[in-house]
């Protein structure tokens, strides 16, 4: 995976998105937005330390453990796990 192409994937689900005027969509709630933006810090963190994003290396991210995580990021994180593992086992 190209980590540039997921967080402009990521960007354009955020607030003040073009798209979402002309298709008549609300903007992302501010727990929905915080959601994305977890899910974007965690794609960058893996990035930043091999200039790409491969599959396992965002698994083992998620599986590391932060205790100051707060109760929405952590269950952002198992989400994450639990689908990859789902997508692994297909």
């Amino acid at each position: 995976m190209h980590p540039e192409c997921v967080e402009a994937l990521l960007a354009d689900a955020q607030k003040n998105s073009p798209w979402r005027v002309k298709l008549g969509i609300p903007e992302p709630s501010p727990r929905l937005s915080q959601t994305i933006d977890f899910v974007s810090q965690a794609v960058r963190g893996v990035a930043s330390q091999n200039g790409n994003l491969s599959f396992d290396a965002f698994h083992i991210s998620l599986l590391e453990d932060r205790p100051a995580e707060d109760a929405l990021d952590r269950l952002v994180r198992r989400v994450l796990r639990s689908t990859l593992e789902q997508v692994r086992t297909q």
